[in-house]
């Protein structure tokens, strides 16, 4: 499970009953230029502007001014606003609702307005797509435009594009936010991603988002990403800076019978798994915050125990291991030692597994598959095996994964990992 908490939204009725009263702008009491709003900032004069279905609004607290396509604005329906540190307001449009408006004749994407002049960038200058959702501005004044072709980031000389063959999980990019490290958030039409300036990672409803179609983005004063979809709300939580991985319980003991066990990991970075030993096998859930490691294992045909190795490695923290030590298996008498020599090939292995033998003779020889689980798919029984001879399984039958192939002698035994393609 991951730290992705998921929220219904309730309207609360009579929230201000005793408190503050709403002052309500319309076009019936203002100048606004329509009621329908999309998007809402505020400059350091303390200007409101407005972006409507009908051009942007402007309040300085006294007087509404209204800019409208005849102003030379890319398109009167603007669903996102943002103002650089020049005091400079850029507007965005949304392609099907300014087509809807009539305002196909322009060419649709981003307007600047710098107080006197209004500048207009689309497609032909860099503009990943002239469908346009959402703007934000980082610390060294880089815009970054979600568009319906990904993400558009501009330095006011240069356009850099980003899709989902960089690494965005989605192109259709509804939201963006910009966290106090300078990492970028993007909220798609197929999940979350953050971009460091140099790696993309990706969370989606396998990692617990309650629905990968992203629309808004928010991040509090702790940290903790908020993220508002078609289904409800999920919070990503943020332990300060502190990149940490913690798993519990620590190393574990097992019996000798083949089974599994589990692991809980908490963490606020991206993490993977992996195992050094043949006899094991480890899978997760979930790969950021919360999440379980599922470690299966088979049965131990020797009497000594054996000890299996699981790390776990994130972003910008150091690894850290457990362990799992399986008991030694007392009903197996301590056989004389003769060495078992075995070629396992092809591995992978798509339809036949050969198994040839290189001692010269054997007796009372067994051989298994046996699935992550512990359930045996396959055994074969043989009195004698004699020198070079060469026997061949049909795995044709058998589902894609990771086996185990056991092959058993009178006096030693061996596992070995196989993969079916």
């Amino acid at each position: 499970m991951v730290n992705l908490l998921r929220l219904k939204v309730v309207r609360l009725s009579g929230f201000y009953t005793n408190a503050q009263t709403f002052t309500n702008y319309t076009v019936e009491s203002t100048s606004l230029c329509i009621n329908k709003v999309h998007a809402i900032v505020i400059d350091s004069l303390g200007n409101k502007w407005f972006g409507t279905d009908g051009g942007v609004s402007k309040f300085d607290g006294t007087t509404w001014t209204t800019y409208a396509d005849s102003n030379h604005l890319i398109c009167n329906v603007h669903t996102a606003i943002a103002i650089d540190g020049s005091n400079n307001i850029w507007m965005t449009t949304a392609s099907w609702w300014c087509l809807m408006e009539g305002c196909g004749l322009w060419p649709l994407g981003v307007s600047k307005f710098d107080g006197t002049n209004w500048t207009t960038y689309n497609t032909i200058d860099g503009l990943a797509d002239e469908m346009v959702n959402a703007i934000a501005i980082d610390a060294e004044g880089n815009k970054w435009f979600g568009t319906g072709g990904g993400v558009s980031k501009f330095d006011d000389t240069t356009w850099t594009t980003y899709t989902e063959s960089d690494g965005l999980v989605n192109n259709q990019v509804n939201a963006i936010a910009i966290d106090s490290e300078g990492n970028k958030w993007f909220g798609t039409g197929g999940g979350v991603s953050k971009f460091d300036d140099t790696t993309w990672t990706t969370c989606t409803t396998l990692d617990g988002l309650v629905n990968n179609c992203v629309n808004a983005i928010a991040i509090d004063a702790e940290g903790n990403k908020w993220f508002a979809t078609v289904e409800g709300i999920s919070k990503l939580s943020a332990d300060g800076n502190t990149v940490n991985i913690s798993v519990s319980p620590g190393n574990q003991k097992v019996g000798f019978n083949a089974g599994s066990t589990t692991f809980n990991v908490s963490s606020n970075t991206i993490w993977t798994i992996s195992d050094d030993a043949d006899w094991l096998s480890v899978s997760q859930t979930g790969c950021c915050a919360y999440g379980i490691i599922i470690a299966n294992f088979i049965e131990n045909t020797s009497t000594s125990s054996r000890v299996a190795t699981i790390t776990i490695s994130g972003q910008n923290i150091n690894s850290q291991s457990v362990t799992i030590t399986q008991s030694g298996n007392p009903f197996i008498s301590v056989p004389s030692f003769y060495d078992l020599k075995v070629t396992i090939y092809p591995n992978p292995v798509k339809d036949y597994l050969f198994i040839k033998f290189d001692n010269s003779i054997l007796s009372d020889i067994s051989i298994s598959i046996v699935d992550v689980s512990g359930r045996v798919i396959i055994k074969r029984n043989f009195e004698n095996i004699y020198l070079d001879a060469e026997e061949t399984l049909d795995l044709s039958f058998m589902k894609s994964g990771l086996y185990f192939i056991e092959i058993k002698s009178e006096k030693n035994s061996k596992v070995y990992k196989i993969i079916k393609e």
